[in-house]
């Protein structure tokens, strides 16, 4: 079975168009998609965490459009971009019917994606941790400045036990957890 999927566009040229249902951000995981590689890492981390939580999987795929080219023109042409997010999920080994797919054509990522997530957000990116700040790491930063619960998934972990830090995963289901009881 394969995942649901769903595109928006921006309604005024520069801002993407709001989600007509709002989902509780206590039971949903929004996996941003980075890379393929990326991506794939942090919806094995997102699946592991939805069983324990309870939640439901969402893979956000932001596709910024050049000013040049008008929205209903992306750079990919939409069925090119599903084509690709169905690849990534079943790379990931997850039941396709366990994420739903969102596509968003925008102009600008951070503002794509501060419209997207609700506020605290449960968010999983995958990337490589290192010395140097990947630009996931950056991304990461900026989410959790913005209030959100992210999470770094490493690509070059072996396991799901080493995708993510002991201490990132306590930290966000504490916290989540804490959340979903109040």
């Amino acid at each position: 079975m394969e995942p649901s999927i769903s595109r928006f566009g921006a309604s005024r040229g520069t801002q993407p168009a709001r989600r007509s249902v709002a989902i509780n951000p206590a039971r949903n995981i929004t996996v941003i998609f980075t890379t393929e590689e990326g991506t794939v890492a942090a919806l094995r981390s997102a699946a592991d965490l939805a069983v324990r939580l309870d939640a439901r999987v969402t893979l956000a795929v932001p596709d910024v459009v050049p000013q040049q080219r008008p929205l209903s023109e992306p750079t990919f042409p939409v069925r090119q971009l599903e084509q690709r997010s169905l690849r990534v999920v079943a790379d990931s080994g997850i039941r396709g019917a366990e994420v739903r797919v969102q596509i968003w054509l925008c102009r600008d990522l951070r503002k794509c994606l501060r419209q997207i997530l609700n506020l605290h957000s449960l968010v999983v990116l995958g990337g490589r941790i290192g010395w140097w700040l990947s630009p996931e790491q950056k991304l990461q930063r900026w989410l959790a400045g913005l209030g959100h619960h992210v999470i770094l998934a490493d690509v070059r972990a072996q396991t799901c036990r080493e995708l993510l830090p002991t201490s990132q995963r306590q930290a966000v289901l504490g916290g989540t957890l804490r959340a979903i009881n109040e």
